[in-house]
């Protein structure tokens, strides 16, 4: 309740500021000043007794949310909206704004809401080929630090003077650990064949500033060599859906040179596709053993998704959890 009140203070305190500025400007304004506080008391008047409620009888976190609650509140907000925004409202911008808030109230940063342009830019991505600068980053879920994972031999930062290991501390005036890793990529590293990006970078206690040309990148996600005592080695940088095919192709030409070991290097492969892990593990994985299970999950409600390979081919099938039915117990004597 401490902190209630105090909220509660600052809340009026703000309110009397603001009114007494208002006022010299003139008393119509105060009015409408007044109107604001008067529904701005309303919905926090609303929220403490939600709260004191939920707290009553149980201290257990709810499991659902309760939708008749959220639409009442969404309610009162439109109110406010419809009554003292001063601008147009984008609707498509706001409802896409609650999806992706409701997610985020997950507090799961691998849970996420894309719209179409993203969902569309993500397989771009995942396609192996896009117009960008041509660096692997990855963001620090904890830190929020973006780091240059791989910069791609002949891409656009590379030529710029991006190396591995740099931190992405800006890209135009905008902070790279205040923004998601999907939308600072789609939204602003990457954009029209052509144009320039302005990206800065921290190595060691520098600050560097980079002048990068947007430019379509094919991404060779797998490199490979032959080592010392027939021992054949594959880089894997991440997978994408061209990933599967460029490993096989590079674990033949080491079949072909006479290897007999193989070393799979996937250190910092951020990951990406799940089908091409499946097809890769198929190649090198015998199918005589585990049914040829390559890969099973399970929801929490039971329902098992598997990936095996069969016959040469990689399958996938979902099976449904078994139904349990409740029936009653009768005692049986044997007379």
């Amino acid at each position: 309740m401490e902190k209630e009140n105090k909220g509660k203070s600052k809340f009026w305190k703000g309110v009397l500021a603001g009114s007494l500025v208002t006022a010299l400007a003139g008393f119509g304004i105060v009015g409408v000043a007044t109107g604001i506080s008067v529904i701005g008391r309303t919905v926090i008047e609303s929220q403490v007794k939600d709260t004191e409620a939920s707290k009553t009888g149980s201290d257990a976190v709810r499991t659902q949310v309760d939708l008749k609650q959220v639409d009442a509140k969404i309610s009162v907000l439109q109110q406010i909206i419809d009554r003292y925004f001063l601008f147009d409202e984008d609707a498509e911008q706001m409802e896409t704004g609650i999806y992706k808030g409701m997610l985020a109230g997950l507090d799961d940063p691998y849970t996420v809401y894309y719209t179409p342009d993203e969902y569309s830019s993500l397989t771009e991505e995942t396609s192996g080929v896009y117009c960008g600068i041509g660096v692997l980053v990855s963001k620090n879920v904890q830190t929020g630090i973006v780091t240059a994972l791989r910069v791609f031999p002949g891409s656009p930062a590379e030529e710029a003077g991006m190396q591995k290991g740099d931190i992405i501390y800006k890209v135009k005036d905008i902070s790279a650990t205040e923004e998601e890793l999907d939308i600072l990529v789609q939204e602003y590293i990457r954009g029209e064949e052509g144009s320039y990006v302005d990206v800065t970078v921290l190595r060691g206690n520098e600050e560097i500033p980079l002048h990068i040309q947007r430019r379509m990148v094919e991404v060779a996600t797998v490199e490979h060599q032959m080592l010392p005592d027939k021992t054949g080695y594959v880089l894997v940088t991440q997978f994408d859906t061209v990933t599967a095919e460029q490993f096989i192709d590079a674990v033949s030409d080491l079949e072909q040179q006479g290897m007999e070991r193989l070393v799979i290097d996937l250190r910092d492969n951020p990951g990406g596709v799940v089908t091409s892990c499946v097809e890769m593990a198929a190649y090198v994985l015998p199918e005589n053993q585990h049914d040829g299970t390559i890969l099973s999950t399970a929801t929490k409600t039971g329902q098992e998704e598997r990936y095996y390979s069969q016959d040469g081919e990689t399958r996938h099938n979902i099976r449904e959890p078994i139904l349990k039915t409740a029936y009653s117990r009768r005692q049986t004597i044997m007379s």
